[in-house]
């Protein structure tokens, strides 16, 4: 029984690394649970695809291809690292962060609705500050 743990933890560490040398994690995982050990020497000799990486990476928005020298630069970039070519800025999402209270008790960030104007202001105050309705 522990052979056979031995022998698909060696399928599993064979299809690591060929899913980060762009091959089939699938396929790499049946030869390194036939050849145990072997299959690991075998994978970890194996060249890079090139190609299928610099796809999957374009793919995921992470990099893109300099329209010049036809490198792969990170999204972000305005410069070519290879050959220092101007590049045109791709506008990014801007990330919207949401203030989470640091006090669970704080009730400030809370509002209220005026059931009598439909105005809302803070649910510390007692009375709505536009009609004087009572919170109620």
């Amino acid at each position: 029984m522990t052979y056979i743990i031995i022998w698909l933890i060696c399928g599993f560490i064979c299809a690591t690394i060929a899913g980060s040398k762009g091959r089939s994690g699938f396929g790499w995982f049946i030869l390194g649970a036939l050849f145990g050990p072997l299959g690991i020497l075998m994978v970890a000799f194996m060249p890079t695809d090139i190609p299928s990486v610099e796809k999957s990476a374009v793919s995921s928005g992470a990099s893109r291809k300099c329209p010049y020298c036809a490198e792969l630069v990170k999204a972000e970039a305005i410069r070519c690292k290879h050959g220092s070519a101007e590049l045109e800025p791709i506008e990014q999402p801007a990330i919207v962060e949401t203030k989470k209270p640091t006090d669970p008790f704080d009730t400030s960030q809370f509002t209220n609705r005026c059931k009598r104007c439909g105005s809302s202001y803070p649910y510390k105050d007692k009375k709505c500050p536009d009609c004087g309705a009572s919170r109620g």
